[in-house]
């Protein structure tokens, strides 16, 4: 996803749930879960947030807005999260490569490299429907495509 920024000429910023830790202490906000039992209720989200995502039509508008070329706009219209290491996702845009997604203890997951911030809402069963990809001033959402 950093190529969508770069197209538009943008400066990716860290999003601001990340930088309050990483100002007091120096470092980048905690990745992983504390204990054993955080890493495996994570892991449990994750089952449910794996699969395909296409890009809704209110974030293609985003893109087009910012100046995005078509190109670029088709290099990212669908994502496929799978199981990252530990409790982490890895996140693939059909169009580009694919890169490793950290949990964060506010249970997003985060590339600090590429400054990209994915989440999402869990609903009381079943799969997630949405996530919500940050990268700087972009956020665009894609909706679960898998199974229907």
């Amino acid at each position: 996803m950093v190529v969508a920024i770069a197209a538009c000429g943008q400066r990716a910023t860290a999003p601001a749930s990340h930088e309050p830790a990483a100002a007091a202490t120096g470092t980048p906000p905690p990745t992983q879960p504390e204990s054993p039992a955080d890493r495996d209720a994570a892991i449990a989200i994750v089952a449910r947030v794996i699969g395909t995502y296409a890009i809704t039509d209110e974030a293609i508008a985003t893109l087009q807005r910012v100046g995005t070329s078509p190109e670029t706009i088709a290099s990212v219209a669908r994502l496929e999260l799978t199981t990252g290491t530990g409790a982490g996702l890895f996140l693939k845009p059909n169009g580009q490569p694919g890169l490793a997604l950290a949990r964060t203890r506010d249970g997003t997951y985060y590339d600090e490299p590429n400054d990209i911030e994915v989440s999402f809402e869990l609903p009381a069963t079943g799969h997630v429907d949405l996530v919500v990809v940050r990268q700087g001033p972009l956020v665009l959402t894609y909706a679960y495509v898998d199974g229907k």
